[in-house]
């Protein structure tokens, strides 16, 4: 059944995502932020030749105090930078003539994951440790909603300006939440796709561990609807859940009647590009076990037909009962 997961450009996307991201992040172009967390040795500045170690915080100010010397500002600079910045400062108080200074990031409070959508949580999240993956930033924002689709949306950082353009996003993926009658085209500025587990707080266990970057965004969209037709006992639209399968909005919908074609069940489902497939899938083969549930997505519209052959004992049966509750109705009026 069509995807967009399985889009061939999402696809060569998330490999080259997938790629890319194997190797750790280089903190050496990163831009300083406030709250940032630094860590700072001076070589051979204690007597005797030994090392002066300490955690610094940016302040709010964008600068840096240690004890033998005034604030410097660190915001806004490379980690290269602010160790020349540092040792131009111990120069200038005379503390050392020719100082040897290592700089690294301890906590990055610069960088930020922004999480829309179906989630408990929607926000900016922190990304302190540099190393968080997939699992850890959806889990920071209390996992899924009930309510979650069985995908996500992955921005990458290279895709955002600033980490905080996410109109495009948020309307490009408006048709996912069941607002509309379409599911919307995967663009090269819309993000990757990638598959959501049927958990509530885990992605696809495949993809759970991709690290991310600062400056990403990822929308979880709403499962949406899903629409009912045909020999069911109450057709009509209900409201998807995550990891919603076709058996349980049937059981949902009352299950089948009785003149239902259990074998011929119709599946219609708008593909990514804007047009439709049908599907024939027998619910019974299902039930059995012989064949795999079908995972629904925004919009799918169901319609169990009627067998030709039972509606001849149907018709009947209708004809009876109707006879009956006219029968019942009169013998009520006359007492």
């Amino acid at each position: 059944m069509p995807s967009p997961v399985r889009d061939t450009a999402n696809q060569e996307r998330l490999r080259k995502l997938v790629v890319q991201r194997q190797s750790p992040e280089d903190s050496s172009e990163y831009r300083i932020s406030l709250g940032d967390l630094l860590s700072v040795t001076i070589h051979g500045y204690r007597p005797g030749g030994g090392d002066f170690l300490t955690d610094v915080r940016v302040d709010e100010a964008g600068k840096v105090s240690l004890p033998m010397i005034t604030s410097v500002q660190a915001a806004g600079l490379t980690i290269a930078e602010c160790r020349q910045a540092l040792a131009d400062a111990l120069q200038r108080a005379e503390v050392m003539r020719q100082p040897m200074i290592t700089v690294s990031l301890k906590e990055y409070l610069g960088r930020q994951v922004v999480l829309l959508g179906s989630v408990s949580r929607p926000g900016r999240y922190t990304l302190s440790r540099g190393q968080e993956e997939l699992i850890d930033v959806l889990s920071m924002a209390g996992g899924l909603q009930p309510t979650a689709g069985n995908y996500l949306i992955l921005r990458p950082k290279q895709n955002n300006s600033n980490g905080s353009d996410v109109s495009n996003l948020q309307v490009a993926y408006a048709l996912a939440s069941g607002q509309a009658g379409e599911t919307p085209r995967i663009g090269s500025d819309d993000g990757i796709v990638l598959p959501l587990g049927t958990g509530t707080a885990a992605a696809d266990s495949s993809l759970a561990t991709l690290p991310v970057r600062g400056g990403d965004v990822i929308m979880i969209p709403e499962a949406g609807q899903a629409y009912v037709e045909g020999k069911v006992d109450k057709p009509g639209v209900y409201q998807l859940r995550h990891g919603m399968t076709l058996s349980q909005l049937l059981a949902n919908a009352g299950g089948t009647t009785f003149p239902a074609s259990r074998g011929k069940i119709e599946l219609v489902r708008s593909s990514p590009f804007g047009d439709s497939s049908k599907w024939l899938i027998d619910i019974d083969r299902i039930r059995d076990q012989k064949l795999n549930d079908v995972l629904l997505e925004p919009n799918d519209r169901v319609v169990v037909p009627a067998s030709a052959i039972k509606m001849v004992p149907w018709g009947f049966y209708q004809v009876v009962m109707s006879i009956v509750r006219i029968s019942v109705g009169g013998a009520l009026t006359v007492f």
